[in-house]
C-alpha cells in the first residue's frame, strides 16, 4: 500500500496544540535553541585540534562524564523530597567539574600555554 501525504489540515491541528497553552510554544522554542545550538556546538569541536596535543584518553573523560550525570541524577531524585541527595548530587557535580578541569588545565600546561579569555593576547 503507498503512503499518503499527511492532511493539509494536520500542520494548523500541531499548531493549534502549541498554542493551546502559554508555556507549549516558549519550551518547543527553547528546546529547539539547545538542539541548535548543541548541534553547532558539535560540528564546530568535531574539527577542533586547539592545542595540537593527542587526544584525551577515554580513561580520563569517561569517569567525569558519568560523575556529573550521577551527580545531576543525584539532585533530581533529590527534588522528590530527598534533601541529603540535593547535596550529595552538588558533591558530586563539583568533583566532576574539579576532576576535569584539572585534566584540562594539565593538558594546557603541557602545551605551554596558559588559560586566557577570548580576545585576551597570550
Amino acid at each position: 500500500m503507498a503512503a499518503t501525504a499527511p492532511a493539509p489540515a494536520a500542520l494548523p491541528s500541531a499548531l493549534r496544540l502549541l498554542a493551546a497553552a502559554p508555556h507549549r510554544l516558549l519550551f518547543f522554542v527553547g528546546a529547539c535553541n539547545v538542539l541548535l545550538a548543541m548541534g553547532w556546538w558539535t560540528l564546530w569541536l568535531s574539527a577542533a585540534r586547539w592545542l595540537d596535543r593527542p587526544a584525551l584518553a577515554r580513561r580520563h573523560y569517561l569517569p567525569v562524564g558519568l560523575v556529573l550525570f550521577g551527580g545531576q541524577l543525584l539532585v533530581l531524585v533529590g527534588l522528590w523530597g530527598h534533601p541529603r541527595l540535593i547535596v550529595a548530587g552538588l558533591l558530586l557535580t563539583t568533583a566532576g567539574w574539579a576532576a576535569g578541569w584539572t585534566m584540562l588545565l594539565d593538558v594546557l600546561r603541557r602545551a605551554g600555554k596558559s588559560p586566557r579569555v577570548d580576545g585576551e593576547a597570550g
